[in-house]
């Protein structure tokens, strides 16, 4: 199996503010993974980030526990679910959807 993929995610984004229901949204996200190099990038890729951790059944791409604040961004490597968490004391939000593995388009050229 490949180490490098992308991943095409797409689902609903809801949160919440001071308190209030924020209407929900339909996202779609793009990621690049490399597994070996224990790297990713989103979107347009201008940067890369090192991949929280690896298991066998999931990617954890970020994970930050500080203070009053959760945020994590993951995904199930056997049925593709995507799940964010973002929890803070002004507000919360969570995203839920499936990803689908397409061909690696590679990471920026480093410039040193």
């Amino acid at each position: 199996m490949a180490a490098a993929f992308n991943l095409v995610c797409t689902g609903t984004h809801v949160q919440t503010k001071n308190g209030a229901v924020v209407p929900d949204t339909q996202f779609t996200h793009a990621f690049r993974v490399d597994l070996d190099r224990r790297r990713y990038c989103r979107e347009d890729c201008k940067q890369t980030h090192p991949i929280y951790q690896v298991t066998d059944t999931k990617i954890v791409f970020t994970r930050l526990e500080q203070d009053s604040i959760l945020i994590e961004v993951s995904v199930s490597r056997e049925s593709g679910f995507y799940n964010a968490i973002s929890n803070s004391p002004t507000g919360s939000g969570w995203s839920q959807g499936t990803c689908t593995k397409a061909p690696f388009t590679g990471f920026p050229e480093r410039k040193f």
